[in-house]
């Protein structure tokens, strides 16, 4: 069904294709679903499905590109005032939807 609304889409705007795979395709639901806190799910989950917010996507690099397996950004996971998070270091070039 999504591969259809997307033909559908970029057959008048790839524009709007786009930015209607990106949100769709990298699975925010899924990810807080699967890795969420109860918090965390139901504060984004309506809020997602709603439109209210739109997730972004952050792949190419200064120096690789789009080419996501020469990236070079890290990440830690850590734990600060008992939550548990993840203190990231990266340099993007452009933010998908950002």
């Amino acid at each position: 069904a999504h591969a259809k609304v997307v033909e559908k889409i970029a057959g008048r705007s790839l524009a709007c294709a786009v930015t209607v795979m990106v949100p769709n395709s990298l699975g925010p639901g899924e990810l807080l679903h699967h890795y969420g806190t109860p918090e965390q799910k139901a504060y984004y989950l309506p809020r997602l499905a709603h439109g209210i917010d739109i997730p972004c996507f952050g792949l190419t690099g200064p120096t690789n590109g789009s080419d996501a397996a020469s990236m070079r950004d890290e990440g830690v996971v850590c734990m600060e005032n008992g939550v548990l998070g993840m203190r990231v270091t990266f340099n993007k070039r452009y933010i998908t939807l950002a």
